[in-house]
């Protein structure tokens, strides 16, 4: 119960922060335990990008700013379309106490889908966070899941 308390907070509290933006992609990866470390990374449809490393309760350990080229959103659209991202459960192994979560946000047009992964490695949990990781590489962000 307090894992799914703890995680509700965590995406409202980012869901109000990016309601005021329109966002193409956000995902949250780590502790789903009120301790441990995240990584939130949020991508603007313009290819705005902001990432967040957080140590859980306590605040930002690294941050970074940057803009997507085209062509890497465009590898991130060609990876949400491969895995049938709008077409997911919005949750796999939900049952699931303490560990890790990876939940993403995307929206294309007027399609939105929220899906969470709990302690649970997907065939579209390798992908995406491979695709993502590739295109963050230059950058030196690695998304942990």
């Amino acid at each position: 119960m307090q894992r799914t308390i703890f995680l509700l907070a965590l995406l409202l509290t980012c869901s109000a922060t990016i309601a005021q933006k329109n966002y193409f992609l956000q995902v949250y990866a780590g502790s789903n335990a009120p301790w441990g470390t995240s990584q939130s990374l949020l991508v603007e449809e313009g290819g705005k990008t902001t990432y967040y490393l957080t140590e859980v309760g306590k605040g930002d350990l690294d941050s970074s700013s940057f803009t997507l080229t085209k062509s890497e959103l465009g590898k991130v659209n060609e990876t949400l379309k491969k895995m049938n991202f709008y077409k997911l459960n919005a949750a796999y192994n939900e049952e699931s106490v303490d560990g890790v979560a990876l939940t993403v946000i995307a929206k294309k047009g007027q399609v939105e889908n929220t899906v969470t992964w709990e302690n649970i490695e997907t065939k579209e949990t390798k992908m995406l966070i491979d695709n993502v990781n590739a295109i963050l590489k230059k950058r030196n962000i690695q998304l942990q899941y």
